[in-house]
């Protein structure tokens, strides 16, 4: 199929109306994923679709039709309309659609009731070894780190820019102080405005942490029940085992350069270094002498897999590492998680 404008349009339309047969529904997708531009768009096709709801097709609008009400209300006379009817035509086709649509963004706010209980959720996961970015809908950047999940509605509702991750990811929010915007995780409440932060909160790990790289944000432990004011450069790290936290002062791109490849590891002990490699490579990597895990170690990573991480590891530290489970595909195309095993030399 060539993918025109027209032919982009028609897909939608059927998309959102659930009569998308499987094989254009891919073609639609691919089309969306190709590039930013394609996405925006979708999403201001899917928000128009929603206002107007029950939506209609553009196909089915007779601009001779429109024409011929439009002139019996102003009371012309037949011998006129026919002299000018070529040209207005060809104007409507133009015309007609643009300012339907034009109608629809000014007056949605103040006269469409939005039914905030019909809304859909999207929710996105990146697979292990890898890292997502993508725009939510109201314009704010995220980047999701290896095996996380973010869930967000389609539209946010007003008064609130709510999401839920379980994962890490890096937020740059779009400014909007009558609108919050809330990451949920299991353990964690973290709201902002407009600034730009990193969420560590996997549910299968003990330590939440959030990290400011501006602006400001407002922090509630889950347990505790307690606020905290975060400020550019700090950084918290809550163990919801122990249920306490610590604030500290930190270079803030360690925390964040995952989200441009990087690992970033500085004068930290193995045990932390071997859970954040294996939160992205999907490994349980287990340091079995208490000594050798709180050696610090110093590296950065960019590229590698695991196997050359460890390899690269091993001239360094005085350590041997054991295979105990290798990684391989299950019958619905996930891989196993590996365990591993790190021993003194």
């Amino acid at each position: 199929m060539e993918l025109s404008n027209e032919n982009i349009d028609r897909l939608i339309v059927r998309y959102l109306s659930g009569n998308l047969e499987l094989q254009d529904k891919r073609v639609l997708e691919t089309w969306i994923s190709n590039n930013q531009d394609n996405y925006d768009y979708f999403l201001k096709m899917k928000n128009l679709w929603e206002v107007t709801h029950p939506a209609f097709d553009v196909r089915s609008i007779s601009t001779t039709k429109a024409l011929s009400r439009i002139n019996l209300k102003m009371g012309l006379r037949e011998k006129r309309v026919i002299r000018i009817y070529r040209y207005w035509s060809r104007v409507a086709a133009v015309l007609i659609i643009p300012i339907l649509f034009a109608l629809i963004y000014m007056v949605a706010d103040r006269f469409v009731e939005q039914d905030y209980s019909k809304i859909s959720y999207q929710k996105i996961s990146a697979p292990y070894g890898t890292r997502i970015q993508m725009n939510l809908p109201d314009g704010s950047i995220v980047w999701l780190n290896s095996g996380g999940e973010l869930k967000y509605p389609t539209k946010f509702k007003a008064g609130e820019r709510s999401v839920y991750l379980n994962g890490e990811a890096f937020f740059e929010v779009r400014s909007d102080k009558k609108n919050p915007f809330i990451v949920y995780t299991e353990d964690m409440e973290v709201k902002a405005t407009g600034t730009a932060f990193n969420v560590e909160g996997y549910s299968n790990d003990t330590i939440n942490a959030v990290t400011m790289v501006n602006g400001v944000v407002e922090v509630e432990l889950d347990r505790s029940k307690e606020r905290l004011n975060l400020k550019p450069g700090q950084r918290i790290n809550y163990n919801t085992k122990r249920q306490n936290y610590r604030v500290e002062e930190v270079d803030t791109y360690k925390w964040c350069a995952w989200k441009d490849g990087k690992l970033i590891f500085r004068d930290e002990p193995l045990d932390d270094v071997f859970r954040k490699i294996g939160q992205v490579y999907n490994a349980d990597i287990v340091v079995m002498d208490k000594d050798l895990a709180k050696h610090m170690y110093r590296a950065t990573f960019q590229g590698e897999t695991l196997d050359e991480i460890l390899r690269l590891m091993k001239l360094t530290v005085p350590m041997k590492y054991i295979e105990k489970t290798s990684e391989k595909a299950m019958p619905n195309g996930v891989y196993s998680k590996r365990y591993i095993e790190v021993v003194r030399l």
